[in-house]
């Protein structure tokens, strides 16, 4: 069953959603545009004017997105993280923690619990290994975006 929000636009037509639902019948197309504007997915565009026909229904409508909750990463971001990691990024950026949250999570509980091992000079593959598991993270594959983002400086 598809759902209004996969559309990639943020207004759709009368022809759109009917092509979107593949409704054949008029009284179909229009039992769906009332029951998705009952349910609060789609409002009508007034100045889009209605097109005419029995029931009347406007041209265009806009979708209507529901955000994602972010308040428990933000709480986890705020209280669960060392107050040594910047984490004002990814407050502001929420959907770039989403992708990065475990190896954010990684990096806090290195410095929670091994935060003295950084005093021992090893190279970038074994610093890399120690933290997230995996040797050429850091340099290959987004480690240094990841300190950064956390403002950590990287040299």
């Amino acid at each position: 069953m598809r759902v209004i929000t996969d559309f990639d636009k943020n207004k759709i037509t009368l022809e759109e959603l009917q092509v979107f639902y593949k409704i054949t019948s008029y009284l179909d197309l229009t039992k769906k545009v009332y029951e998705l504007i009952e349910k609060g997915q789609i409002a009508p565009i007034k100045n889009s004017k209605l097109n005419g026909k029995k029931p009347a229904l406007y041209q265009a409508y806009r979708i209507h997105r529901i955000g994602k909750d972010n308040s428990k990463l933000e709480e986890e971001l705020s209280y669960q993280l060392l107050p040594m990691l910047d984490n004002d990024y990814y407050l502001r950026n929420m959907e770039a923690y989403r992708k990065d949250r475990l190896f954010v999570l990684q990096l806090n509980d290195y410095l929670k619990d091994k935060r003295d091992n950084l005093l021992d000079s090893v190279s970038c593959n074994e610093r890399s290994f120690e933290i997230w598991g995996r040797e050429k993270f850091l340099l290959r594959e987004g480690g240094i975006r990841i300190l950064k983002c956390n403002g950590e400086p990287y040299d």
